[in-house]
């Protein structure tokens, strides 16, 4: 979607990022193409009473020694913080060759390795940036809509431009000017041709999933000269 991320996204292009719908389901094991164009993996059908419920009752007899539950409480809590993690990175790396693809037509993986040093920004944005639309989503829910376009491309510009957090939110600001209207029609579109590819047997996001990728990072590079615009 535009904006992304994201991751995210990401993705890290995304308005498809901007409706974080990985967010209201998290229950759910679902890849999700937002803001920052960020694939995001949730645990599906794990619960402390074992895996999957039925079917499992080798794994379930071992966590029940543990009566207290903490154990396996522990053990489930850290294995899905590192697949969040995992699936922000990962967003991270499909907004970074995104961008590279639309601009040069090939990826630099060597670009990749600049990633890491930017994962702990990247993290901290995306906090920042998911407590902004908390609080505006608490106020009526209106002003979480319009907040979550105003700084839908944190992640891409600390990816982009290597930005710091709090600089990448400032310049989402200026990057999303007079345009919120239009990201939120563009992600409505986005998630309208994802639904699709999902309803062909989920073929179809073979196909979706590239295109809005690609779509959204050709909103986002339209949408950025405004950073290099001289000021009025």
């Amino acid at each position: 979607m535009v904006g992304a991320g994201a991751d995210d996204g990401e993705a890290d292009g995304h308005v498809h990022a901007a409706v974080e719908v990985e967010q209201l389901h998290r229950d759910e094991a679902l890849v999700v193409v937002h803001g920052d164009d960020e694939v995001v993996v949730a645990l599906h059908g794990f619960d402390k009473d074992g895996v999957g419920g039925e079917g499992a009752d080798g794994i379930d007899a071992v966590l029940a020694g543990h009566e207290d539950g903490g154990l396996d409480d522990a053990f489930f809590l850290i294995a899905e913080v590192l697949l969040r993690l995992v699936g922000l990175f990962l967003g991270m790396a499909t907004t970074r060759i995104s961008l590279d693809l639309y601009d040069t037509g090939e990826a630099d993986l060597s670009k990749l390795g600049d990633l890491v040093p930017q994962f702990g920004r990247y993290l901290l944005g995306k906090i920042i940036y998911g407590v902004i639309v908390l609080i505006g989503l608490v106020l009526l829910i209106v002003p979480g809509i319009i907040l979550s376009y105003m700084f839908l491309y944190v992640g891409y510009l600390i990816i982009d431009r290597d930005l710091g957090p709090i600089e990448a939110l400032k310049e989402s600001k200026v990057v999303t000017d007079g345009s919120k209207l239009s990201l939120l029609l563009f992600s409505l579109v986005v998630a309208l041709l994802n639904i699709a590819g999902v309803l062909c047997l989920l073929v179809g996001l073979l196909v979706t999933i590239p295109v809005t990728l690609m779509a959204s990072v050709y909103v986002y590079r339209q949408l950025s000269p405004r950073l290099d615009a001289p000021a009025a």
